[in-house]
């Protein structure tokens, strides 16, 4: 892994774009952070979120789905949640740009690992919300519980209950456990 101690200075996400970290790390306020592979739990888990809400997408239409794309949040900060739903709102135009997308996903979903310090997981689902995602998940496979962030609420969302997201997935009642069948 390069070696990220040579940038004693913020970064630009501009000069992010085009560093070789841009694939592998995200930018946080300026600084480069490398970002852990998921395990096997969440890979199966962000699959059948993304495999689920595509269904979703796919028969009512009016968003997107999309896995590990980077979005600038600011002007020094990138980050790629686990899977994101872009509502038409997102893309005014129709058209997805090639690289890191402007603003924050209108659902960003991150799925907790066993590895992860869930106070660094809820300040990527906060950053989210403070860039205008209109809805954040957080998904815990080991608790089977989904923390779904409002603008500044939290609500779980346990096996027995749904998940929605009105005026993104108009529609949508997307059972807990479905995630962790």
């Amino acid at each position: 892994m390069a070696d990220l101690s040579e940038h004693t200075v913020p970064m630009s996400a501009d000069a992010f774009a085009v560093s070789r970290w841009a694939r592998d790390h995200e930018l946080v306020d300026g600084a480069v952070r490398a970002v852990a592979p998921g395990g096997g739990q969440h890979g199966r888990v962000q699959a059948r979120l993304c495999a689920l809400l595509m269904q979703h997408t796919l028969t009512h239409g009016g968003a997107d789905v999309a896995v590990e794309v980077g979005f600038r949040l600011g002007p020094q900060t990138v980050r790629a949640p686990d899977v994101a739903v872009l509502g038409a709102v997102d893309f005014p135009q129709g058209a997805r740009p090639e690289g890191f997308l402007e603003g924050a996903p209108t659902l960003a979903i991150e799925v907790i690992s066993p590895g992860d310090a869930f106070s660094e997981v809820m300040a990527r689902a906060q950053a989210y919300v403070d860039a205008g995602s209109r809805w954040v998940w957080v998904v815990d496979p080991r608790a089977r519980v989904v923390l779904v962030l409002d603008g500044g609420v939290i609500h779980v969302r346990r096996e027995g209950q749904a998940l929605d997201a009105p005026g993104v997935l108009d529609g949508l009642s997307l059972p807990v456990a479905r995630l962790f069948d």
